[in-house]
């Protein structure tokens, strides 16, 4: 099923059945077989934001990325060896479920466990590419909240975005 999905080359035009696959692809992108993760990452690249008749994945797709799950364990690993792959996730996964980090709740507790990926890039200190492609990740994240004024002038969302430019500087 997830195979079927990855090669569409018309993702406008998603299927609820390509929903469930889609959350197969999430799986996939934890994969320890190369080629099988590659190409589930290079789904999330070519995929847009999730559809509004998605919103069924914006509840079950969120379990793999919440602390503890699959792909945010993932990720964590992929960072501590390393590999940029895990932004590169990050970044897509951000722009795909977009509108969703907006909602108070499941929204705002989804993006408190994913920040701890991108916080921990800040942070590392032995691969300066990793803290560069955290920057790019920001930048992502920013773009996202740029969708709503609401949520862009928040003074919560101000303080998170600002936050990494400021201990960056002083």
């Amino acid at each position: 099923m997830a195979a079927e999905l990855i090669s569409k080359t018309d993702l406008t035009a998603m299927t609820a059945e390509d929903g469930l696959a889609f959350i197969e692809v999430l799986k996939q992108v934890t994969s320890t077989k190369n080629e099988e993760s590659r190409s589930a990452q290079d789904f999330l690249k070519r995929c847009p934001e999730l559809p509004a008749r998605f919103d069924f994945l914006k509840t079950t797709g969120p379990k793999l990325l919440q602390v503890d799950g699959d792909l945010h364990r993932w990720m964590l690993r992929t960072l501590d060896q390393g590999n940029k792959d895990a932004l590169v996730t990050w970044n897509n996964l951000v722009r795909l479920l977009g509108s969703f980090f907006h909602q108070p709740g499941s929204g705002t507790s989804l993006l408190n466990g994913l920040l701890q990926v991108v916080e921990k890039a800040f942070k590392h200190h032995t691969n300066i590419g990793i803290r560069i492609g955290a920057y790019e990740s920001w930048m992502v994240l920013m773009d996202c909240f740029a969708q709503s004024p609401t949520v862009l002038t928040s003074s919560k969302r101000v303080k998170l975005i600002t936050r990494p430019l400021l201990v960056s500087l002083f």
